[in-house]
Formats: structure tokens, sequence, C-alpha cells
């Protein structure tokens, strides 16, 4: 690094990779929203309730 320049070389570019992810997650965000707008609500299907442990051995046949 030079002393006139300092760390530009190096922040500089750190800057303007952060400027430009910016500036595509922005874009990324907004054709997200545009698609969603555009697209009619689907209904989604019924959830089912997740088996936990509990009501699997509660609905287990004892063994004779």
């Amino acid at each position: 690094m030079s002393a006139v320049n300092g760390d530009k070389a190096r922040f500089g570019r750190l800057r303007k990779q952060k400027i430009a992810r910016r500036t595509s997650v922005r874009d990324l965000r907004s054709r997200l929203v545009q698609a969603q707008q555009a697209k009619p609500a689907q209904k989604s299907a019924t959830v089912r309730p997740a088996v936990t442990n509990s009501t699997v051995v509660a609905t287990r046949k004892k063994p004779k």
C-alpha cells in the first residue's frame, strides 16, 4: 500500500462489492414481489398434523 493512496485499493474494492450486492438483492426482491403480485393466490394444500413420538406410542398395540 502506498502512503498516498492508503487502503483505497482494498477498501474501494470491498465497497464496490457491497454496493453491487445490495443492488442485486434489491433487484431480486423487487422481482419476487412483482411475480407474487402477478400470480393469483393459490390455495395451499391441507397440512396434516405432525406425528409425534407420544402419539405413535399411544396408538401401538401392546404385545400379548
